[in-house]
């Protein structure tokens, strides 16, 4: 590991219009929470492998549904003991409805706030990792995802002995890694059943991103 990344400001506007944009995806413009949570974690992970940063700028942990954007998380269940800033539960209440643990779009998507390699990511998010390949509905797939495809990223199974129980902050800079099967915290069943849909990351990961990220980082220190 070269160096620690600087604490980021997460983008909030980009976290609640980002969920809006996956909610607003047909046919039932709605989506689960953690799903929604999972596909912008998938969004960041894409984004920073191709273009050097995140969409979100959110800081990430390790627990037990996988790798979590704190603030995304809190933002999408516009949870007042989590958020301390007035306006930014405000925007979320504006443009997203929570209720029984999904989310629902409140009018248009503000495009404005994305750039068009944002809107990449997360396309490519939805595109793959939407909808389960297997005759399971929306919200069990959630759950596969969450708790077998995710786990099988390096950024989440270095830390499993504490994420199993608790949590714990992955450096963003963990994302760049690709997965070892034959690592002692992958499940075999699990790598053997989602395999291609951890390791299709590797088609869109640009060799140059690494060192964009590191020059960005830089000029922050």
């Amino acid at each position: 590991m070269c160096c620690l990344t600087p604490m980021l400001t997460p983008d909030y506007e980009k976290i609640v219009q980002g969920g809006k944009y996956l909610a607003s995806n047909p046919p039932s413009s709605r989506i689960p929470h953690l799903l929604a949570v999972k596909l912008m974690f998938l969004a960041d992970r894409y984004h920073l492998r191709k273009y050097g940063r995140l969409i979100t700028r959110d800081s990430y942990w390790a627990l037990r549904w996988g790798p979590v954007g704190s603030d995304t998380m809190n933002l999408f269940k516009q949870d007042k003991d989590w958020i301390s800033d007035e306006k930014q539960l405000a925007y979320s209440v504006k443009h997203l409805h929570f209720e029984s643990q999904r989310l629902e779009p409140k009018g248009k998507v503000d495009l404005n706030v994305f750039s068009d390699t944002d809107l990449e990511a997360l396309d490519f998010a939805y595109k793959n990792f939407g909808h389960s390949p297997f005759p399971i509905g929306a919200n069990k797939w959630q759950f596969e995802l969450a708790e077998k495809v995710t786990h099988l990223f390096p950024e989440w199974y270095t830390h499993r002995k504490i994420a199993e129980k608790s949590r714990d902050h992955i450096e963003i800079r963990e994302f760049f890694g690709d997965p070892d099967p034959s690592d002692s915290g992958v499940d075999q069943q699990d790598w053997a059943k989602y395999h291609q849909y951890v390791e299709i990351f590797r088609e869109h990961t640009n060799p140059h991103a690494e060192a964009i990220f590191d020059e960005e980082n830089a000029r922050k220190e």
